[in-house]
């Protein structure tokens, strides 16, 4: 699975360490977008600590999850103490937020080329343009997040499907995008 768990239990750490990070990495990342469920639960918990103008510790945030009646699926306070050894400096939380969003992203579009693939084989080319419109939105969305050189391969993977779409065109499956390329 693409993930980087180490990302994930950095920003949830950073938000531990210090309640502002969590609007720095509130920017990049929404709590269903971590790959780790418990994760996102902990991320979503001390989003509604910070936005009510709560602490957010290793003290308020179990409290919040045994309200929320998830405390037990979280990992418990030897999760958080982990959380917490893991992240360097709260001041990065933006930027393991960015990791984070960035393989929910990747994720997204493999899953979405996959339903591309099955509307094709099925011949159902008007299903899968709105599936070919999904995949081009994630990967621009997946690009501006931190990699300039994808820009283009939203462009070249649009073009790529359209002309499988097209059934007067004789299909071509090489996209020239390695990730891609590996599942087609």
């Amino acid at each position: 699975m693409m993930n980087d768990l180490a990302a994930e239990k950095a920003v949830i750490g950073a938000c531990l360490v210090e309640g502002d990070a969590i609007g720095a990495a509130r920017q990049f990342v929404a709590p269903g977008q971590f790959s780790e469920p418990r994760n996102g639960q902990l991320f979503e918990a001390a989003v509604a600590l910070h936005d009510a103008g709560k602490a957010v510790d290793i003290v308020t945030l179990p409290d919040e999850l045994r309200q929320r009646g998830t405390w037990e699926g979280s990992g418990g306070k030897e999760y958080l103490a982990e959380c917490l050894n893991s992240v360097v400096t709260a001041a990065h939380a933006g930027h393991y937020a960015k990791i984070v969003a960035r393989y929910y992203f990747e994720r997204e579009i493999i899953s979405a080329s996959g339903k591309l693939v099955v509307a094709i084989g099925e011949n159902m080319g008007a299903d899968a343009q709105p599936i070919l419109n999904k995949i081009c939105g994630l990967v621009l969305t997946r690009t501006e997040l931190d990699s300039p050189e994808t820009f283009n391969y939203a462009t070249s993977l649009h073009d790529a499907l359209e002309e499988i779409l097209t059934p007067s065109k004789q299909p071509i499956y090489k996209f020239n995008l390695p990730p891609l390329d590996a599942i087609t």
